[in-house]
């Protein structure tokens, strides 16, 4: 497995380890993908199908989003129990860091897409600002557990300012920080993102990152303010980029009906997790292809708090985006943005029942 030296590292998981140099104990490797090295001491809970592939497939297609090409270079990723993680020096209120020494994810549950993108900046060699780490791991994060919500009393020039790592970094600038980078990415596309990235060092003045803005993107910093305040604000259900969920097989149709149903075997291999807290899940997708009047909404099978169905579209952002969560059976009429969109089916690993989502076109 190729290793890299310690490096100064403005994400997760740099402080102690630099400090002792040792070695941080893992269990042993038991696959490999195209980027990815996968390795777990969980012996009680089987992953459910879809893994370790998921993993590996979600780290290419974010490099892939980001217009950027990975070494050939293997990120190892470890699922470890409460006991192993408490050796691996990760903070103890975390439920995952990234080890920027020897390329390594630690993680309580799976898949932990956030630290997955840190692996991806490392593989890149981005080595930028805290508040842009941070927001890029969190544009690209998973749906649960954290639903970011942007504090309207934390502006980026505050999350610029930090000059911290990402060991310490506040939580109420999480939301702030994927919010902006999704404006930029809505803004000036994700090449410029990341020329951004690489622009910005970590412990940089304002005046520093305002030269910075000015050559990227051709506006300074407070230019770029000014327009990022006219941007909507929307929570993480909305901000965060699904690539895996939109990437997901398309639904059933009979006639115009999309229908999805699944009792969520975790042996299936398009069943992901155990997620945060025990949850499994799987997604599909259906395309909107044109503006028209309210669609009809079946949710059915949902009989306790065990169980519950996303809906959103892929494309859009705050200013187009949307996403709808269902708790209970439902029948709603919405109206629906031309365009693709994941629905995707949640349960409790330890439950079983059939249940899904019925989605009628106007008219039917």
């Amino acid at each position: 497995m190729a290793r890299r030296g310690w490096r100064s590292y403005s994400v997760m998981f740099m402080l102690t380890v630099a400090a002792c140099e040792a070695q941080v104990p893992v269990p042993p490797i038991t696959w490999e993908g195209e980027h990815i090295a996968f390795g777990t001491d969980v012996v009680d809970v089987t992953p459910c199908g879809a893994h370790p592939r998921y993993e590996d497939e979600f780290f290419g297609m974010t490099a892939q989003a980001l217009g950027e090409e990975l070494p050939d270079e293997l990120i190892e990723y470890y699922w470890l129990t409460p006991e192993w993680y408490t050796r691996t020096y990760c903070p103890s209120e975390s439920q995952g860091c990234f080890n920027v020494r020897d390329g390594q994810v630690y993680t309580l549950f799976i898949p932990h897409q956030h630290e997955l993108v840190h692996g991806v900046a490392y593989q890149l060699g981005v080595n930028s600002q805290a508040f842009l780490d941070e927001g890029l791991a969190d544009l690209f994060d998973n749906l649960d557990p954290s639903r970011r919500i942007p504090k309207t009393e934390v502006s980026i020039h505050d999350g610029l300012s930090y000059a911290g790592d990402g060991r310490d970094f506040p939580p109420e600038f999480y939301g702030r920080a994927g919010h902006f980078m999704r404006f930029l990415l809505d803004e000036f596309g994700a090449d410029a993102v990341m020329e951004v990235m690489r622009a910005v060092e970590h412990g940089e003045s304002l005046a520093d990152i305002s030269t910075d803005f000015s050559r990227v993107l051709g506006f300074t910093l407070e230019e770029v303010d000014a327009m990022y305040r006219a941007y909507p604000e929307c929570s993480s259900d909305v901000y965060r980029v699904p690539l895996m969920e939109c990437a997901s097989p398309p639904m059933e149709r009979n006639q115009d009906v999309w229908y999805f149903y699944s009792m969520l075997y975790c042996d299936d291999a398009d069943v992901i997790g155990p997620s945060y807290n025990g949850r499994v899940y799987t997604t599909r997708t259906f395309d909107v292809e044109a503006e028209s009047e309210e669609y009809l909404i079946r949710v059915v099978g949902i009989f306790d708090s065990t169980k519950s169905v996303t809906i959103g579209r892929c494309e859009g952002g705050c200013e187009s985006g949307y996403l709808k969560r269902y708790r209970a059976d439902t029948q709603e009429n919405i109206h629906l943005r031309p365009g693709r969109h994941h629905v995707t089916l949640y349960r409790d690993a330890a439950e079983t029942m059939t249940f899904g989502v019925e989605i009628y076109p106007p008219g039917t």
